[in-house]
């Protein structure tokens, strides 16, 4: 019916009201990362989304697969807890965590549930 009143040329009906989003925080770490953070608190899991500078793109072709090692490298743990501790410390905290090689960033992703995380 939407289509038919829009052939008919009445005007669409509007789009429902978006919710406004809590603003973005930058920050920078002490070795020098950016950090953007932004709260939703309607939701129920507790995100984080980290993007590398270090993507496909930036392989020279005797470099094929840097990208990749990359993304496990940031699996291997801090300087203060291990991969395997800082894995298990994401699990036991109902999250997961994962790598991924990109064309432009690697991204890291941690999510977890919010009540695991308070």
């Amino acid at each position: 019916v939407p289509a038919a009143a829009a052939a008919q040329g009445a005007a669409p009906a509007p789009a429902p009201p978006r919710r406004p989003r809590s603003p973005i925080v930058k920050g920078t770490l002490s070795q020098g990362a950016t950090v953007l953070c932004r709260s939703n608190t309607a939701s129920e899991i507790v995100a984080v989304l980290a993007l590398v500078r270090a993507g496909l793109h930036d392989e020279a072709e005797r470099q094929a697969g840097l990208a990749a090692v990359t993304a496990e490298a940031l699996l291997g743990g801090t300087r203060t807890r291990s991969g395997p501790i800082f894995l298990a410390a994401v699990a036991q905290a109902g999250g997961n965590m994962r790598t991924l090689p990109g064309f432009d960033f690697t991204e890291v992703a941690i999510v977890a549930t919010r009540d695991q995380y308070e």
